[in-house]
């Protein structure tokens, strides 16, 4: 069976419409149903299952936000969130949580405060809180959550009809949702075309309504920043629904907070998780073999809505498009973005990556979010190595000021190189190229993270090399070379020979590079290189550095 479901509104609505369809085929006929873009629609599959004639009435697909203080009698079915008590479960375990704090701080309280576990609740509250906040008086889903019970016979024939070609309506009352159509609503980011105001849709047509109610449920999140909110939907690209229903519920479960990074993190998180469920990690994983993840899932379609108080303004409505820096043939290439995608943030919680100590509300750090969003917008490597040249003054200022500072590794960008970037493998894969950014290395965040270290620190390096980049080659091989002799002099010198000195062979080769492939080009590579931590290093320079390296 084969389903065409036309884009509407160039929103995230028509991902809830088709995975919303795509749930209720794979309920009806009992089989999985596959949803795939195909650019001006999408389509979606269930090769096998019941024949219609067989089907029973289906469930309304989506959670009914029950709040007892409103509505004495609890809806039937199991797909009920008990908000109140929900809210008394998460107040509960706020104030534990502080106690347990307060605790580590007052010794003497630790016989005062209980230690028995305080019950999590449902995972679905805080989403199910946004909702509320987002209702402004709207509660067309609790009625016709409760229609679909108490008329399930027509409910039934209508999704029959409507999944055989039928046009058919559910009968029952409806009013718009700035949930479900965002654009229809107050919006001051655009202009609206005739195609995205209110006029253009169709409201009545509550059975597509019903179907991005069940897709919301299914594909999207939500998250609060203030009186704002943030939502996105994953965007299929060809997949099951019942797999993507999946990835949604591990993003979900991320602790992932803030603006740009939250855009950053997110993207991040479902790359991950698609990786992990796919064929190379699972007997029965997601097909991805010679594909590339955006194949499989379009991004992140997010739409950020600001509070006016009595409504909310859509600001921004666009897709973060999911990294696809290469196609996926062998178990390695997925362990590869494994590596790529858990280093920016870590692996897990408690554990500290790179982009970790970033926050949304300084200056310095705002910028390197925007930047590195903008290669995962992209996938440019100017844009890559843009942040990475900004990261490496970053990261001096931060061990200048003994503060927290992560630090990349060589090893993992080497491999996002070579596996995404072949037009560079060249140049770092150069003896040369290697040796004088390990020499940048040494004088840098070794030289920084060792104690008692007798090399001067050059705190203003990276700063100096991203100037004469920009000059051209001729600057930024002389500024380069400056630095080679002045860490030349101090090996011999001043540490009586310990320590590698960069050889001419060595700047020959950037010599030879720098006038095949451009200043830019090698020496943002450079300061990549130069300050990312290497996996190995020489024991006669380094020792230990790279565990002494602020939080490496």
């Amino acid at each position: 069976m084969k389903i065409l479901i036309p884009k509407k509104s160039g929103t995230y609505a028509d991902a809830l419409c088709a995975i919303g369809y795509a749930s209720l085929l794979a309920e009806l006929r009992g089989d999985s149903a596959r949803i795939e873009d195909l650019g001006h629609a999408y389509q979606v599959t269930s090769p096998n299952g019941l024949d219609s004639d067989k089907w029973k009435a289906p469930s309304p697909g989506y959670r009914y936000i029950w709040r007892k203080s409103k509505e004495a009698q609890r809806p039937p079915g199991p797909d009920v969130i008990d908000y109140e008590h929900e809210k008394a479960l998460a107040d509960a375990a706020k104030k534990a949580s502080a106690s347990a704090r307060a605790r580590n701080q007052v010794s003497e309280a630790l016989q005062e405060v209980s230690d028995a576990p305080i019950a999590e609740g449902s995972r679905e509250y805080r989403f199910a809180a946004i909702i509320e906040s987002m209702r402004k008086g709207w509660s067309s889903d609790q009625s016709l959550y409760r229609w679909i019970f108490e008329n399930a016979a027509t409910c039934l024939t209508v999704a029959r009809t409507r999944l055989t070609g039928g046009d058919i309506s559910l009968d029952t009352e409806w009013s718009n949702s700035q949930l479900l159509n965002p654009s229809t609503g107050k919006g001051v980011h655009a202009a609206k075309t005739i195609a995205k105001s209110a006029s253009g849709f169709n409201l009545t047509d509550t059975f597509d309504e019903w179907m991005k109610l069940r897709g919301i449920w299914a594909s999207m999140l939500a998250f609060r920043s203030g009186d704002d909110f943030k939502m996105f939907v994953i965007s299929p690209g060809d997949i099951e629904v019942h797999r993507l229903e999946k990835l949604r519920l591990e993003l979900r479960n991320h602790g992932m907070w803030g603006i740009v990074r939250l855009d950053i993190e997110a993207a991040l998180r479902l790359l991950q998780s698609l990786m992990h469920h796919s064929e190379f990690k699972e007997d029965d994983g997601i097909p991805i073999k010679s594909k590339r993840p955006s194949q499989i899932i379009r991004g992140l379609h997010l739409a950020f809505f600001k509070s006016l108080g009595t409504a909310a303004a859509l600001m921004n409505d666009s897709l973060l498009p999911l990294p696809e820096w290469f196609a996926v043939e062998k178990g390695d290439d997925v362990d590869a973005y494994l590596e790529i995608c858990e280093e920016p943030f870590g692996p897990a919680k408690g554990k500290y990556g790179p982009l970790s100590a970033l926050k949304d509300d300084r200056s310095d750090d705002i910028e390197l979010l925007q930047l590195y969003r903008r290669w995962l917008t992209s996938g440019l490597l100017l844009d890559l190595l843009e942040f990475h040249g900004s990261f490496a003054t970053h990261l001096l200022r931060k061990i200048a000021a003994s503060e927290f500072a992560p630090v990349f590794r060589s090893s993992i960008l080497h491999r996002l190189l070579t596996k995404g970037y072949s037009e560079v493998i060249e140049i770092i894969e150069s003896p040369g190229f290697q040796n004088i950014a390990r020499a940048i290395r040494n004088t840098t965040i070794y030289a920084a993270g060792m104690k008692n270290s007798r090399r001067e620190i050059r705190f203003g390096l990276a700063q100096k090399l991203k100037q004469r980049i920009k000059a051209g080659n001729g600057e930024f091989l002389a500024e380069l070379s400056d630095f080679v002799q002045q860490q030349n002099w101090e090996i011999v010198h001043r540490l009586k020979g310990e320590g590698y000195q960069v050889c001419d062979s060595d700047l020959n080769d950037i010599v030879r590079l720098t006038a095949k492939f451009g200043a830019e080009l090698v020496g943002m590579l450079l300061l990549a290189y130069g300050f990312s931590r290497a996996d190995a290093v020489d024991t006669r320079e380094e020792g230990n550095a790279a565990a002494a390296v602020i939080a490496s």
